[in-house]
């Protein structure tokens, strides 16, 4: 979405002086890339169907057990 706002910014400013996109929109766009990669892992995981198939069937875990001390 960043992204996004970064080529709206640029396609309403060509050929001004404000063409160049402000460093806010800069630096928030390096933060979301940041926090893209903490959760890469599970997204992964996530996405193969065969993984996520060896989840659904184990029964042995249920909210009740969890519960339990």
């Amino acid at each position: 979405m960043v992204d996004y706002a970064m080529a709206i910014h640029k396609s309403l400013h060509h050929g001004t002086d404000d063409y160049e996109v402000p460093e806010d929109m800069v630096a928030r766009c390096a933060e979301v890339v940041a926090l893209q990669e903490p959760p890469s892992p599970l997204v992964a995981f996530l996405r193969d169907p065969q993984l996520v198939q060896l989840l659904r069937p184990d029964k042995q875990y249920n909210a009740r057990m969890l519960q339990e001390p």
